[in-house]
């Protein structure tokens, strides 16, 4: 009898881990299964989380350029460089990775093949003008509606994405709003082409080889953002937060492009930027361990990897530009009964010294690197030769000095304006006694 108790209770324990290490769609279940397994994220509901594997597609659309295979590698990024523990360009003296989007809103379309290398040029416009914090938005809609770099349906090649931002370029989001279908490129704005934002080449850094993890963090290091490509499981619909590894789940059949924006050793993880809105994930965010890289990981990523050179934009022959200057800026401080309160004050001058009026914009004020925000201002319509002067006058929350930190000014922070120069609009105060 106790022999058949034990065999019982053996089974039974067998039964749980198999029932276990099967896909489940309850989140609890999930977690159940990622807790056993030892992996190190969690499972939420998202607005995947109920979107069946044979729909995956209108989330995804990375084809692979099995027709590119054998093509080199760039070099540069195999040569030994020693790089830090950590790295993270959402946190690299400033914030040079643009807000997360959503490919599948309006509608549903397996766009990632865009959304993923136009990510990238944001961000490498930001690196190389030094602009960290604007909100630079440039048109998905333009590059899947005139590159013929894939479709909503059937999904694209991100290397004829970034042929395309190399030859043609897009323009701003305001050009032709995103609609999340395959559009028509006429419907873009007049005369985008001649200011458009292009990139003045791209290279592999993966070329359907094994991922080599070095060369990745040297081509992030080095150059910025990358686009890279995974396999998707449908346990990944559901990431929370943590670092992911593929628990359990079928294989959707689809793939995505994504983008890596840093690393930490710390974690044994890589961190990517999705296009899957804010609610899914870390606020669009996510972490990616380093055992899923292509050549032993269940998911391969990174078995493609792009990396884009510099971005350059035809400059506008006319219109207007907007610049600033601080005339004074300081810091006051009192102590009373309940703790230490600091204001500060001054003064800051936007010219329009461009040869067209500017309509209404603003001017976002940010404290030392950016993390914290303080206070947005209306500069309304200026002339040509216009000026306005604001006043800035800010309570810091108890406790907290500037003493020691910058003040960053960036004028026309979501580029709602065409300028004739687009890298004059961050001034920059500091450091505040």
């Amino acid at each position: 009898m106790k022999r058949l108790i034990v065999f019982l209770l053996g089974f039974t324990g067998f039964m749980f881990l198999f029932l276990s290490s099967s896909y489940s769609n309850n989140i609890a279940e999930l977690n159940g299964v990622i807790q056993a397994k030892g992996a190190k994220w969690v499972a939420k509901e998202t607005p995947l989380s109920n979107v069946p594997k044979e729909e995956m597609g209108k989330w995804t659309g990375a084809l692979e350029d099995l027709d590119l295979l054998g093509i080199p590698v760039d070099d540069s990024f195999y040569i030994p460089l020693s790089v830090p523990s950590s790295f993270d360009w959402t946190h690299n003296n400033g914030n040079f990775v643009t807000p997360i989007k959503n490919q599948s809103s309006p509608n549903q379309c397996g766009s990632c093949f865009t959304f993923a290398p136009v990510a990238v040029l944001e961000s490498k416009f930001l690196i190389n003008h030094d602009l960290p914090w604007v909100a630079l938005d440039v048109s998905e809609q333009i590059v899947l509606s005139c590159s013929r770099a894939g479709t909503c349906e059937k999904g694209g090649y991100a290397n004829k994405v970034a042929d395309f931002l190399e030859s043609t370029g897009t323009y701003l989001q305001t050009c032709y709003p995103y609609t999340a279908t395959d559009g028509d490129c006429s419907k873009a704005c007049a005369n985008w082409q001649a200011n458009a934002y292009k990139i003045d080449g791209w290279s592999y850094v993966v070329n359907g080889n094994p991922a080599d993890l070095s060369a990745i963090k040297n081509a992030l290091y080095i150059n910025g953002p990358v686009v890279a490509w995974m396999k998707l499981y449908e346990d990944f619909n559901h990431y929370g937060g943590g670092v992911y590894s593929y628990t359990s789940g079928n294989y959707t059949g689809w793939d995505h492009f994504v983008v890596i924006v840093g690393w930490d050793d710390s974690k044994g993880a890589l961190k990517c930027k999705n296009s899957w809105g804010t609610g899914w994930g870390e606020e669009g965010f996510f972490w990616i361990s380093y055992n899923e890289l292509y050549g032993a990981g269940t998911t391969e990523f990174g078995k493609w990897v792009y990396a884009f050179g510099n971005v350059i934009q035809t400059p506008i022959t006319t219109g207007p530009d907007l610049a600033g200057a601080w005339q004074s800026l300081t810091q006051t401080c009192k102590t009373n009964s309940k703790g230490r309160t600091c204001k500060i004050a001054g003064t800051l001058t936007i010219s329009n010294i461009g040869n067209q009026s500017a309509p209404s914009s603003s001017v976002e004020i940010y404290l030392s690197d950016g993390q914290d925000y303080l206070k947005q201002i209306s500069v309304g319509k200026l002339k040509v030769g216009g000026n306005k002067t604001l006043k800035i006058n800010y309570s810091l929350p108890s406790g907290q000095s500037a003493s020691g930190k910058e003040v960053f000014a960036v004028i026309d922070p979501a580029d709602t304006i065409v300028e004739t120069n687009e890298t004059n609009n961050v001034v920059i105060y500091g450091p505040i006694p």
